[in-house]
């Protein structure tokens, strides 16, 4: 069954997903030349094939989605691809590698007319999942994730200097899980990240802005404005009626597990957006 995304830059909100509890359908793998400088679109995601689960993507070129191509390299349990594209046209793709007990981030990109070989991210972690990217109005790559430092998830970020990522710095730093990162931009092209704050009872939102002046980031108080990814996504199920504004985007049929995807459309302030965290919505048939 086709899903259709329509991101409307309004109104979202987060759900949450058990990673691990995601059950994957066996597929070949599959390969094929693909245009990555002009597209409508960008989806990633994971599929299963021959007893591991591997990265795959697909761009969207004139309303068609061309036939994916693997990215992941690796033996183990690939998941949750994040994407974004930088002014020179170059794609970064960013992922969890679950392997004997420790998840880390991997990534790969392509530039200059071909991918690179996929390449460990170093955290210094013994867990580093749900990656999400960003390019700001400078074209400097942002990676946000949750990561373990053997006390609890806290959500850590940082910046490609142009030959790796910098040192991980905390967004949070506290003893409960914060988990499940998103990175967008303000109206005024300023990086903010959201994610959920697990209170011991339940998870709720919570946000932070990049403050470039001080070079930290300053958390949002709870309650009293709109959270960010709210503001920048709407989603409307393919019956609602009544005009559409945006960008309307429909999955492909070979992409069989959704949730695991997330979608790139070009010139929005959410550049890596997780399906997972739409998909309560689109069962709910948000309507304006």
């Amino acid at each position: 069954m086709s899903h259709l995304l329509c991101a409307i830059w309004r109104y979202c909100g987060v759900g949450m997903l058990a990673w691990l509890g995601l059950l994957f359908v066996g597929q070949g793998t599959l390969a094929a030349a693909v245009d990555c400088t002009t597209h409508e679109a960008i989806a990633v995601y994971t599929q299963g094939e021959e007893a591991r689960y591997s990265v795959f993507l697909s761009t969207r070129n004139d309303g068609v989605w061309q036939e994916p191509i693997k990215l992941s390299e690796n033996t183990f349990f690939n998941i949750v691809p994040a994407v974004a594209v930088n002014a020179e046209k170059d794609i970064w793709v960013v992922w969890a590698v679950f392997n004997q007990g420790e998840t880390s981030l991997y990534m790969k990109r392509y530039e200059k007319g071909s991918w690179t070989e996929e390449e460990k991210i170093e955290t210094g972690m013994t867990s580093s999942i749900a990656p999400s990217l960003l390019f700001d109005d400078d074209n400097v790559l942002w990676l946000v994730w949750a990561g373990d430092d053997g006390q609890d998830d806290d959500i850590y970020y940082s910046r490609w200097n142009g030959a790796h990522f910098e040192p991980p710095a905390r967004v949070t730093d506290n003893m409960v899980p914060d988990v499940q990162p998103v990175l967008g931009l303000t109206e005024d092209g300023v990086p903010w990240v959201q994610w959920q704050f697990y209170d011991g009872e339940k998870y709720s939102v919570r946000s932070a802005i990049w403050n470039d002046r001080q070079s930290e980031w300053l958390m949002q108080t709870e309650g009293e404005s709109e959270p960010p990814l709210q503001k920048a996504i709407r989603v409307q199920a393919a019956d609602t009626k009544g005009p559409v504004e945006g960008t309307a985007i429909e999955l492909p049929d070979f992409i069989q597990h959704p949730q695991t995807s997330s979608l790139h459309i070009p010139g929005e302030s959410v550049q890596s957006i997780p399906y997972r965290m739409l998909q309560p919505y689109l069962d709910e048939k948000v309507e304006r």
